[in-house]
């Protein structure tokens, strides 16, 4: 029976071996060198662990237009992480409340005006927060003018502003209109000649590129007709007694659809969104372009260079005067802002990037690349990429344009889509403006838009 001692004696071999493993790793952990590897394994793990990322949606801007802006925020926030977002700015209009009100995982969300007031109950008050890491007078470093639009919107400081932006605008390529002949429009005759003058010098190229399929863009190119001679847009969002079937607002809709049957504007825009015509003016098919200031990175040499546009000398002027009594004329408002949503997970971290792009450099970048003039007290563009007079001038020209714009930009989303629609009714058939503007009162009227 010799089996189960030596059964017995393999087990006290291995025991003895287990105990010397033991021992030695103990021995070995009180060494300098084992406490130095434990404590850059811990090191490791925190440095780990303090990683965040936050989800930002935005609109407006290209990914491309935010990666080097959010890579220079990652340099000196080595911590924080910024999962990027982009919309096209009906999608985000849609799809913005439904994510904030399912209480989705987001931390930081641009905001459009119109959408402050309504949202508000999923955003976070940010006045705490920048009065403990900024100062109790953190507000005094935004401009007065948009501190007052930002309490229109809500009462609780909900979102800061980035900056301001203005609708709409006539984009042109100098070069080609030096080439006819002929300079920027100032009145709709002047407007008119270039069109005629490009059909016949130049039938290849388009005269005038208009997003049309965007019903959005009709609305606001109304408003900015209106705004030449007339506060009317004010008096209805401000309810001051404005209507949508005046005779003022008729009027505007009466001169759009002169441009229209004038051909200055062509039915064929029904067909195209405003990705398409930016598109054919950035390559030089279109020599002029209607959209907002948001879009006058276009005179900024570097931006052109780094966005392979071909366009050497690109204006910017006011929608060209349809009245004899009227006056150059944008609607301008706070066009950008940042809020920070309930549900964030890192509200910290959030708050970070808050102030970057409101406060910051991040601030300063947005202005240098001309897609708002920011909110924050001080900014100056940095001028050295504005390499023609033409573009010198054009950013001068939308500074006091926007600094003296006849009414605000305080757009009501939805309801610019709903009035978008009735004027491409306007723009294809023969629609009666009376009955029209009646239409746009009645729906103006159901108390789905203002409160």
């Amino acid at each position: 029976m010799k089996a189960p001692c030596i059964l017995k004696n393999r087990l006290k071999d291995v025991a003895s071996i287990v105990l010397v493993i033991v021992l030695s790793s103990v021995i070995s952990s009180c060494s300098p060198l084992s406490q130095n590897k434990s404590e850059s394994n811990n090191s490791a793990v925190a440095d780990a662990k303090n990683k965040v990322t936050i989800k930002f949606w935005a609109w407006g801007l290209s990914p491309e237009d935010f990666k080097p802006m959010l890579q220079r925020f990652e340099d000196t926030h080595p911590n924080i992480g910024v999962d990027l977002s982009v919309m096209p700015s009906l999608e985000y209009q849609q799809k913005l409340p439904i994510s904030l009100s399912m209480h989705e995982d987001l931390d930081v969300v641009g905001m459009q005006p119109g959408m402050v007031g309504s949202l508000s109950d999923y955003l976070m008050d940010l006045d705490p927060l920048f009065r403990k890491d900024v100062g109790e007078d953190w507000l005094d470093q935004i401009k007065t003018a948009d501190l007052k639009m930002m309490k229109q919107n809500s009462s609780a400081v909900t979102a800061v502003p980035i900056g301001d932006s203005a609708s709409m605008m006539l984009y042109y390529n100098n070069e080609l209109l030096t080439e006819i002949g002929l300079k920027e429009p100032s009145t709709y005759e002047d407007l008119k000649t270039i069109v005629n003058t490009l059909r016949i010098r130049k039938p290849d190229i388009l005269p005038l590129a208009v997003g049309a399929k965007e019903g959005w863009i009709l609305d606001e190119i109304v408003l900015t007709i209106a705004s030449q001679k007339s506060d009317l847009y004010n008096k209805i969002r401000y309810k001051q007694g404005g209507k949508w079937d005046s005779e003022e607002y008729k009027d505007a809709v009466r001169n759009f659809k002169t441009m229209i049957d004038d051909n200055v504007i062509s039915k064929d825009s029904a067909d195209m969104d405003d990705t398409r015509a930016l598109s054919l003016f950035t390559t030089g098919k279109a020599a002029m372009y209607v959209q907002g200031s948001w879009q006058a990175s276009m005179l900024s040499s570097k931006y052109k260079e780094a966005n392979k546009i071909p366009l050497k000398d690109v204006g910017l002027t006011a929608l060209p005067l349809m009245y004899p009594e009227g006056k150059p004329a944008v609607r301008a408002y706070l066009d950008y802002e940042l809020s920070i949503s309930k549900d964030s997970r890192h509200p910290e971290e959030a708050e970070e990037l808050l102030k970057y792009f409101t406060l910051g450099e991040g601030a300063n970048e947005m202005g240098n690349i001309f897609f708002v003039v920011p909110s924050k007290i001080g900014f100056q563009p940095d001028k050295t990429d504005l390499l023609t007079d033409t573009a010198k001038n054009s950013y001068q020209k939308l500074q006091d344009l926007i600094a003296n714009a006849t009414v605000d930009r305080n757009n009501l989303s939805s309801f610019s889509d709903y009035v978008g629609k009735q004027l491409q009714r306007v723009m294809l058939t023969n629609a009666n403006i009376d009955e029209m503007v009646q239409l746009i009162q009645k729906e103006f009227d159901a108390g789905k838009y203002v409160e």
